[in-house]
C-alpha cells in the first residue's frame, strides 16, 4: 500500500512539474542588485517561459499588476545597478518582455544571451545614464521599446536586424543614434519628438538605408525617401519623398527649410510641430499630405515656387504665427472643403484672418464656383481679402545672401560644388576653384592637397524682380566672403570670392595611402647596411611620414657583420606619421619592394606609428643590373615670332627614347596659351621618367635641348623611378652669359645643376 501511495505521489509530482514548465508560465529568479553604496544583494524578478523544450525565458512584468515587479514597487532603485544573469536555473534569458522595465529607475545590465527587446520593454525608463548598451546578440527592437525613456545614448550592436515603429519615440534626452549596416527594416516615427537629437547616421554598407553626406537623415535608398531626421538634419538634393512624421517635432538648428525641386511627396505630419520659421517650396510638383505642417507655431512665411502644388487637409492648420504667403507661380491646388489653413496667423479669426497673400498672378484668385463655396472663397476666408501683387510684398534690393550646406575642402577629399541658398530669391548658380600659377587659373581639386591655397568663387543669381544693392554681402555657413568680383557683375548676378583658402587636414589627419622604405640590398659576405636609399630628397620631404629607425635582426647562427643568404634575417623599420597625417586603413607598406607585416601604435603625442618587417635570406638574392643614362639630346621646333608655342618633340622619337631608357611624362610652357614674343620670358619644361632598370643618377650626364644646356632637376618618384625635369629659358639673352655650377650630392647620388646662383 505504501508503495502504491508513493507511486501516485510521484505521478502527482511529475504532473505538477509539467504544469509549471508550460509555455507562458511565470517563474521567479534572483538577479544581482548593486546599491548606491556599492553593496551587492539579490532581488527577485519575474520571468516567463518562452519554450519549455528549448529552455528559453523572457524578463516579465504583468502590466496590470504592478505589485509583482520588485524593481518598481518595493523600494526606490534610482542610482542602483541591476545585473540580470544569463541563466535562471536551467533556463536561458533570451528576451526582454513587454513592460519589463517600465518606469524603472535602475541601471540595467542585460546578459549577452538576450536576442530581442520586445514592445514597450523600457517604456518610461527613468534611469538617465548617458549610454545604454544592447547585448551583441540582439536582433530586434520592438515597437515603442524605449518610448518616453530617459536615455541619452544607445549603442546598437552589429547583429541588429529590425527596429520597430516608434522605437525611440519621445526620448527627449537622446543625443545621437547610429544605425548599424546590418539593419534591414526600420519602422515609422522611430525618433519623433527626440528634441535633443543632434547626430543621426546609417553606417556605410547598409543595403536598404543610407545617410547622404552632411544630411543627418535616414534615407530609404530605393525610394530616396527620408524616414527620420533630427535637429541638425538637412534635406539633401535628389530626395524624392519625405515620409510620415520624418521631421515632426524637431528643434531644427536652421529654421529656414527649403523643399528641393526633386521632392514630389510630403507624408502626413512630415514637419508637424517643428520649429520652422520660413518654408520655401522649390518643387514644381509636390503633394502635401494630411497635417504635413500642422502646429508649426513659429512659421511666419511660406514661399511656393511650383505650379502644381497639391495641399491636402489641415496641412497648415494651427500655424498661428503665419504672416505672409507668396505664390511665385500659379495658384496651389487645394481641396475646397478641407481646412488647410484653419487657425492661422496672428490674432486669427476664422473668416477674418490677418495673413497677407502675395501672388505673381493675382487674377487667378478672382474666380468663383457657382455653389458659392469655391476655391476663391476659401482663400478669402483664410487670408486678407486683398490679394496683392507679389512685387508689393518684396524689397527689390538684396543686400545679403546666405548659403549653407557647403563642405569646405579638406585634404584627401574631392572639392564640393554644391550649396543650398537660405535666401529664397537667390540661387547658387556656380562654384569654382582657382589656384595661382603665374596668375589665377581654374582647377578641379580631386582630391584637395594639404596646405594648397585656393580662391573659391560663388556665383549668386537672383530671381526676377530682385537686384543687388550697392555693397551686397555673401555668407557661407555664417562665414563672410572676402570680396566681390564686380567686373562681370550685373544687377541680378554676382560672383563672391573666398580668397586664399588654405586646405586643412581632415579630422584625424590626411590618410597616407603608401609608405615605403628601401635600404641598401644585402650583399653576400658584406655587413648588413641600414643606409636608406629611398625615399630621399624631395620624395622624403613630401612624404607624410618620417623614418625613425631602420634595423636588422637575424637568427642565432647568423651574423649581421657578414650576410649569408642561406640564413634567416629580418629587416625592420619604424615610421611615424607627420603632423596632420595618419596611416590610412588601406595603406600599403613595403620594405625594399616587399609587402611588410605591420604593427600599429602611437607616440606619446598621439601621432600614429608603425613598425614594418620583412624577411630576407634562405635564398640567393637577385639584384637587377642598373643602366645609367648619360646623354640626353632633345630637339624641339624653333620658336617663330607670333606663332603658337610648340608642344612636341622632333627627336628622339618615342621608340628611340624608350630604347635609351626614358619616356616623356609631361611637356608645358610658362606662360602657356600665348604666342611667342621675343620681348617676353618663356620657360620650356619637359619631365622625363626612367624606365625599368635605368636611372638618371650619374655624375657625367650630358643634357641639351636644341643644342643649349637647360636647367636640370633630378628626383625619384613614389614608385622609386628616377625623374628628370629640364627647364630651358627663352629670355632674349645668350645662354653663354650664365654661369653653370654643378654639384654631386653624395648622400642621395643626385646630380643638381645651379644657374645664376639659384637651384
Amino acid at each position: 500500500m505504501k508503495r502504491l501511495v508513493f507511486f501516485f505521489a510521484l505521478i502527482a509530482l511529475f504532473a505538477a512539474n509539467k504544469v509549471s514548465a508550460a509555455t507562458d508560465n511565470v517563474i521567479e529568479g534572483d538577479v544581482t542588485c548593486i546599491d548606491y553604496y556599492g553593496n551587492r544583494h539579490s532581488v527577485k524578478m519575474q520571468f516567463q517561459i518562452i519554450s519549455p523544450f528549448l529552455k528559453y525565458l523572457r524578463i516579465y512584468r504583468d502590466p496590470f499588476d504592478t505589485g509583482k515587479n520588485s524593481l518598481l514597487d518595493e523600494r526606490s532603485y534610482y542610482g542602483c545597478e541591476v545585473i540580470v544573469p544569463e541563466k535562471i536555473g536551467e533556463y536561458t534569458v533570451i528576451a526582454v518582455g513587454r513592460y519589463a522595465f517600465y518606469k524603472c529607475k535602475a541601471k540595467i545590465t542585460l546578459p549577452e544571451s538576450v536576442m530581442s527587446i520586445e514592445k514597450y520593454a523600457f517604456g518610461l525608463y527613468e534611469y538617465d545614464g548617458y549610454d545604454f548598451t544592447l547585448p551583441g546578440k540582439v536582433k530586434s527592437i520592438g515597437d515603442a521599446a524605449f518610448q518616453d525613456s530617459n536615455i541619452r545614448g544607445i549603442s546598437l550592436n552589429p547583429n541588429l536586424k529590425t527596429i520597430g515603429n516608434a522605437a525611440f519615440y519621445r526620448c527627449e534626452n537622446l543625443r545621437e543614434l547610429i544605425i548599424p549596416k546590418s539593419v534591414n527594416a526600420i519602422g515609422k516615427n522611430i525618433i519623433e519628438t527626440c528634441k535633443e537629437l543632434e547626430r543621426l547616421e546609417v553606417e556605410s554598407g547598409n543595403n536598404n538605408y543610407h545617410t547622404p553626406a552632411g544630411s543627418n537623415v535616414i534615407m530609404e535608398t530605393q525610394q530616396k525617401m527620408i524616414i527620420a531626421a533630427c535637429n541638425t538634419s538637412r534635406i539633401p538634393k535628389d530626395t524624392y519623398r519625405i515620409d510620415n512624421s520624418a521631421f515632426a517635432h524637431t528643434n531644427l538648428v536652421s529654421t529656414t527649410i527649403t523643399i528641393p525641386e526633386s521632392v514630389n511627396y510630403l507624408g502626413p505630419a512630415a514637419f508637424a510641430g517643428s520649429n520652422i520659421e520660413h518654408l520655401i517650396v522649390r518643387s514644381e510638383s509636390v503633394e502635401m499630405e494630411l497635417h504635413a505642417f500642422r502646429e508649426c507655431e513659429k512659421l511666419k512665411r511660406i514661399d511656393f515656387y511650383g505650379g502644381n502644388i497639391s495641399i491636402g487637409s489641415g496641412v497648415f492648420e494651427d500655424c498661428t504665427a503665419l504672416e505672409s504667403v507668396y505664390c511665385w507661380s500659379h495658384k496651389p491646388n487645394i481641396k475646397p472643403y478641407a481646412k488647410q489653413f484653419y487657425n492661422i496667423g496672428p490674432d486669427w479669426e476664422f473668416g477674418n484672418s490677418k495673413v497677407k497673400l502675395y501672388a505673381k498672378y493675382p487674377k487667378e484668385y478672382t474666380d468663383r464656383f457657382e455653389a458659392g463655396i469655391g476655391n476663391n472663397l476659401v482663400w478669402q476666408n483664410w487670408f486678407d481679402s486683398n490679394i496683392r501683387n507679389i512685387s508689393e510684398g518684396e524689397s527689390a534690393i538684396i543686400d545679403e545672401v546666405h548659403i549653407t550646406d557647403f563642405d569646405w575642402p579638406v585634404a584627401g577629399k574631392d572639392a564640393d560644388y554644391t550649396a543650398t541658398s537660405l535666401t529664397p530669391y537667390a540661387t547658387v548658380s556656380n562654384i569654382k576653384y582657382q589656384m595661382y600659377f603665374s596668375g589665377w587659373k581654374e582647377i578641379d581639386p580631386k582630391p584637395a592637397s594639404l596646405g594648397d591655397k585656393y580662391s573659391i568663387g560663388f556665383t549668386i543669381t537672383l530671381d526676377d524682380g530682385h537686384i543687388f544693392g550697392d555693397a551686397p554681402k555673401l555668407y557661407i555657413d555664417d562665414r563672410e566672403a572676402d570680396l566681390r568680383i564686380t567686373g562681370s557683375a550685373t544687377e541680378t548676378q554676382m560672383t563672391f570670392v573666398v580668397d586664399n583658402y588654405v586646405v586643412p587636414a581632415p579630422p584625424g589627419g590626411v590618410p597616407i595611402k603608401k609608405a615605403y622604405v628601401n635600404v641598401a640590398e644585402p650583399v653576400q659576405g658584406q655587413p648588413l647596411s641600414t643606409t636608406v636609399t629611398a625615399p630621399t630628397g624631395r620624395p622624403y620631404q613630401y612624404a607624410g611620414y618620417r623614418i625613425d629607425t631602420v634595423f636588422w635582426g637575424c637568427v642565432a647562427d647568423a651574423s649581421l657583420e657578414s650576410y649569408d643568404p642561406t640564413k634567416g634575417y629580418t629587416l625592420a623599420a619604424i615610421l611615424t606619421a607627420k603632423q596632420d597625417y595618419c596611416f590610412g586603413a588601406d595603406c600599403t607598406f613595403t620594405l625594399n619592394g616587399k609587402t611588410a607585416s605591420v604593427i600599429r601604435s602611437s607616440t606619446s603625442e598621439g601621432r600614429e606609428r608603425v613598425m614594418l618587417a620583412v624577411a630576407f635570406g634562405n635564398e640567393e638574392p637577385v639584384k637587377p643590373d642598373t643602366t645609367y643614362i648619360t646623354n640626353i639630346d632633345i630637339q624641339i621646333p624653333e620658336l617663330v615670332e607670333g606663332e603658337p608655342l610648340p608642344e612636341e618633340v622632333l627627336s628622339p622619337t618615342a621608340r628611340e627614347m624608350e630604347a635609351m631608357g626614358y619616356t616623356i611624362r609631361h611637356i608645358y610652357w610658362q606662360p602657356d596659351n600665348t604666342p611667342y614674343d621675343k620681348s617676353q620670358e618663356f620657360d620650356f619644361r619637359v619631365t622625363l621618367e626612367a624606365t625599368d632598370d635605368y636611372t638618371f643618377f650619374a655624375p657625367d650626364v650630358q643634357v641639351t635641348i636644341n643644342g643649349r644646356k637647360p636647367e636640370v632637376y633630378l628626383s625619384t618618384n613614389s614608385a622609386g623611378k628616377g625623374t628628370a625635369t629640364l627647364v630651358l629659358k627663352y629670355s632674349g639673352y645668350s645662354d653663354n652669359d650664365k654661369e653653370v655650377y654643378t654639384e654631386f650630392v653624395e648622400e642621395t647620388g643626385t646630380l643638381t645643376y645651379y644657374y645664376d646662383n639659384r637651384r
